[in-house]
């Protein structure tokens, strides 16, 4: 309790007073206590590039990978240059241009180096954003920019962000949220908006390289055209897919799923791409649709 003196002087009584003394104790303490550290975002992002180097022997000059989506049977064929690695594709292969973009791995070893302690420059804005976890990994999240991503051929150089799991080092996740100005072709070609999430689950040695074994690839699209035009380009995709409603063939599959991608984007909603990786061909030397080397 307080209790007045006839100086006018508030004194406190016993219990207060020790009351008072633990509170500023307490601040004392609180304020002399280092702030918990928070991870090194750089360091994360070294050890994932590191694994990405590991997950591919240095023995392992080119590679073919076999992805499977519903029905497309997509073919990759990764090469090891003078510059570092190349992805070439079946020339219109379905959903080639995706699987190219979420095939990451060769892209992040060729980032790393054995004798340097730094990131590369252009990943050097690193930085650390949180914990989350994916598949129940415990997982550190980054923003950083990512050399060479793209989705369906289009670069992405703003930030993304990378999850990288805690134990393992392999990436998990890159997400990203970006404007797109117009450019000639693809899907974008008018311009807009895209947020897209690539995910990897599974990392298991395949004749020799570690990948993941499945993947996925969601996009959102706000893509700049008028009424008009998206309704043209509507009742044009209907018009292909009525065509082609009695053929049963494993190229009609493929086409009516891929309009079916198509139309969803086109009305903003989230298109997902899933993808399993049947095999891995090592080592045995450029094939015929691949193509011409460089």
């Amino acid at each position: 309790d307080l209790h007045a003196t006839g100086s006018s002087s508030i004194h406190l009584t016993p219990p207060i007073m020790r009351l008072s003394a633990a509170i500023a104790a307490a601040a004392v303490l609180l304020l002399a206590a280092p702030a918990a550290a928070q991870p090194d975002a750089s360091r994360i992002l070294m050890g994932a590039l590191e694994q990405a180097h590991q997950n591919i022997p240095a023995e392992v000059q080119d590679f073919v990978v076999i992805i499977a989506s519903g029905s497309v049977r997509v073919r990759l064929y990764v090469h090891r240059g003078d510059d570092g690695w190349t992805i070439a594709e079946e020339e219109d292969a379905p959903l080639a241009d995706a699987f190219q973009g979420m095939l990451i791995g060769p892209g992040l070893a060729e980032q790393f180096r054995p004798a340097e302690t730094t990131l590369p420059l252009g990943m050097r804005e690193t930085r650390y954003v949180g914990a989350d976890s994916v598949e129940g990994r415990a997982a550190h999240v980054l923003m950083s920019r990512v050399p060479g991503l793209t989705v369906e051929t289009m670069p992405i150089r703003d930030l993304a962000r990378v999850t990288v799991d805690a134990e393992t080092r392999q990436v998990l996740r890159i997400a990203s949220s970006t404007d797109h100005e117009p450019s000639p072709g693809g899907a974008m070609a008018n311009g807009g908006h895209l947020d897209m999430e690539m995910t990897y689950g599974g990392y298991e040695s395949i004749n020799g390289i570690t990948l993941p074994r499945r993947m996925r690839m969601v996009l959102r699209m706000q893509v700049n055209l008028g009424d008009e035009q998206r309704a043209a380009i509507r009742d044009e995709m209907r018009t292909i897919l009525q065509g082609m409603a009695a053929d049963t063939s494993q190229d009609a599959a493929q086409t009516r799923m891929l309009i079916g991608m198509f139309l969803r984007m086109l009305d903003g909603e989230a298109m997902e791409i899933p993808g399993t990786i049947e095999d891995v061909q090592v080592n045995t030397g450029r094939p015929e649709w691949a193509g011409e080397d460089g």
